[in-house]
């Protein structure tokens, strides 16, 4: 079983799920910088801010595989910065996950973005998935239905304004996912608990447009027993 959060709505996943392969360029960050100092096949966040107290590197210090992770030194909470992926072609209507490993030093809330694009270049869905946990590996993912329109999938590791981190990216993944069997939209009416570790962060053109969007939440948390048997009861 797959749950998830789609604008208000729960997508139920029934049956096997299978990864495809890694299309993300660079996942794990093992090519090294280019000539800007950025890992290769990455390009600066578009909007990230400009200061002393913002630095990207790769470093060996932590790693969650591999030799390298994406490190993200933020101290100034009035502006943002990362990095993105080159732009990965998907298309309308396929399923696909985008993951990520995040390992939180200090600080809160570092960002892993999954946004798509049409063929004019412009945004019509973004989804922000965070973690609060400090001093261990953690997973983000989604599964998600790319939107009408959309052509390629853009995946940014940052930290955005109003926070300051210092935060570990690695082991990025995105990939089709096949799925065998129906996917089922029911109706939850409790907002998911304040301590579960996946929450929505939905930007208003994606409720407005109702994008069907899928945030994963883990067996682990506390808003995965609720959720399930309230999907489970608007199905009967």
């Amino acid at each position: 079983w797959i749950f998830g959060i789609l604008a208000g709505n729960f997508i139920l996943a029934e049956g096997k799920n299978n990864e495809g392969k890694n299309i993300a360029a660079n996942p794990g960050f093992e090519k090294g910088v280019d000539d800007r100092g950025l890992p290769r096949n990455w390009a600066r966040y578009r909007y990230a801010g400009d200061s002393d107290q913002l630095k990207i590197s790769l470093s060996s210090e932590k790693t969650f595989s591999g030799k390298y992770s994406l490190r993200i030194e933020d101290e100034d909470p009035e502006k943002s910065t990362g990095v993105e992926t080159e732009p990965i072609p998907i298309s309308a209507g396929r399923l696909y996950k985008a993951s990520c490993m995040v390992y939180l030093e200090k600080g809160s809330y570092p960002s892993f973005f999954i946004q798509c694009f049409d063929a004019n270049r412009k945004r019509i869905s973004a989804v922000s998935l965070n973690t609060k946990t400090k001093g261990k590996w953690m997973p983000l993912e989604k599964i998600f239905i790319a939107p009408e329109g959309a052509d390629r999938c853009v995946l940014l590791c940052c930290v955005d304004t109003k926070v300051t981190a210092s935060v570990y990216f690695d082991e990025i993944y995105f990939g089709e996912h096949a799925q065998e069997g129906p996917l089922f939209e029911a109706t939850v009416s409790s907002p998911i608990p304040d301590d579960a570790t996946y929450r929505p962060s939905l930007n208003t053109e994606l409720v407005k447009h109702q994008r069907p969007v899928a945030l994963i939440v883990s067996p682990g948390d506390p808003a995965y027993a609720k959720l399930a048997e309230e999907a489970k009861e608007s199905l009967r």
